[in-house]
């Protein structure tokens, strides 16, 4: 019995099941023998989804599975559960994972849920035509009303025509116009421009090291930022992208090597660990009176209100605010003073999807320099033009696109060293020229943007 219990669960294949599992969320070898105890919150909950994908259940209730994954176990996981033989049940704002991983779209709105076959674009289109053909009825109706109350209005008193007035006081009971279908409003975000233009390079690196106590993680930087430049670093989880986002916050200094910064810039440093840096206890006026202390009570929640927040918030202690809120808080509170540039690690996880849109907005409308670390590849597509790769302990450029690299990921396991990383050298004036084209591109494109958000 034992035996025949052991051969339906698999059982001599459940190491290998568990550490391809561990793998493909980021787990090498060692840390898939180290002591849970060891990990942070963020790992800690990649083993606990790693735990749920292993006992391969009837029905797997996923919510938000993606917010502490990189890009890497982002793709890993997409290809999972797009080949999971049950059902899956995933609440996500991560529209690329919803394109590819699953077939259909259930919509909570209002209370209501209405279902979609298909992929997220998919239920986009049809719902945006759904609620063009309603609120084409809907005025048509409320057009057919106001003909026939007017009707009712002119000749209610005259006895020859009360009996076809009465008639068209039922017709209006029995017309009942379909209640207005509408989108729901996301605050947009609001990016205080560099109080003054930096000069170029802003940052610039000379065979630069960095790292922790004594080991290192990263070493012979030799590159350059200049305030047009609109950079994602990508690379396998690991490989010191986060290092090298602190290296540029000033939170870690160069070990060996010249690191030089245009003078009086501001960086700001947005990452999850963050957040903890709120303190709970305290409002978000409060924390924002803490850097407006000679102004009045109504610019301060004047400034509030630009970081998305709605007077109800305003007043909320934030150990009480939802994710998406505290994230919005922190990125007002880091760009307060117009900083040169912007370094987001995983800006998004706790934001929706109409959130994410306004990001992207505002990152467009932004006229520093960004570097942004993220799993969300519509994020990466709609705001930077460069690639930056973390791998072979340094950091590189990665002259192909983002496609190229998914492909790598998913046909090879990984990238490997060439594989479209370039060095510096030789190719500099023409990644002036790419930055220039870009910065004109957005240049050109802004007076369509504002137009489109006025319309």
């Amino acid at each position: 019995e034992i035996h025949t219990r052991l051969a339906d669960i698999d059982s001599h294949t459940a190491e290998a099941r568990a550490s391809t599992i561990l793998k493909g969320l980021g787990f090498d070898l060692a840390k898939q023998h180290a002591p849970t105890s060891e990990l942070s919150g963020g790992w800690r909950m990649r083993v606990a989804l790693a735990g749920v994908l292993f006992s391969q259940p009837d029905l797997l209730l996923l919510d938000e599975p993606t917010n502490y994954l990189d890009l890497e176990g982002t793709l890993w996981l997409e290809k999972y559960l797009a080949s999971y033989p049950y059902t899956v049940l995933l609440i996500s704002h991560d529209r690329d994972l919803l394109n590819k991983a699953v077939s259909s779209i259930v919509h909570l709105d209002r209370g209501k849920l209405t279902f979609y076959r298909g992929g997220y674009d998919t239920f986009e289109e049809t719902r945006r035509m759904q609620m063009e053909l309603n609120n084409k009825a809907r005025e048509k109706t409320l057009e057919q009303i106001a003909h026939l109350q007017s009707f009712v209005d002119r000749f209610r008193a005259k006895a020859t025509k009360a009996k076809q007035a009465q008639a068209r006081v039922k017709m209006i009971q029995r017309l009942k116009p379909p209640a207005a279908m509408f989108d729901e409003y996301s605050a947009p975000f609001a990016f205080p421009n560099p109080k003054k233009p930096p000069a170029s390079p802003m940052i610039t690196f000379d065979d630069v090291s960095v790292g922790y106590g004594d080991k290192v993680v990263l070493r012979r930087i030799t590159d350059r930022i200049d305030p047009d430049d609109r950079i994602a670093l990508i690379g396998v989880n690991g490989n010191g992208k986060s290092t090298f986002a602190k290296l540029l916050s000033g939170d870690l200094k160069p070990m060996t090597g010249q690191m030089r910064r245009g003078k009086g810039l501001e960086v700001a440093y947005f990452a999850q660990h963050q957040m903890d840096k709120l303190r709970p206890e305290r409002t978000p006026l409060e924390h924002v009176a803490d850097l407006m202390p000679y102004d009045t009570e109504a610019k301060r929640r004047s400034r509030v209100a630009q970081m998305g927040l709605s007077t109800s918030r305003m007043d909320t202690l934030v150990g009480n605010l939802s994710g998406g809120e505290r994230a919005r808080l922190l990125l007002g509170l880091i760009t307060f003073g117009g900083p040169g540039m912007l370094v987001l690690d995983e800006p998004t996880n706790h934001l929706d999807i109409d959130s994410r849109d306004a990001l992207v907005a505002a990152l467009n409308d932004y006229q520093g320099a960004v570097l942004v670390i993220s799993h969300d590849r519509h994020l990466i597509d709609a705001t930077v033009d460069r690639l930056w790769i973390a791998q072979n302990g340094t950091i590189e450029h990665f002259d192909e696109d983002l496609d190229f690299y998914q492909r790598m990921l998913t046909s090879a396991g990984n990238p490997k060293s060439g594989g479209g990383a370039k060095s510096t050298a030789g190719s500099q004036d023409d990644r002036r020229q790419q930055r220039q084209e870009a910065a004109a591109r957005r240049a050109e494109i802004a007076p369509l943007r504002k137009e489109i958000e006025a319309a």
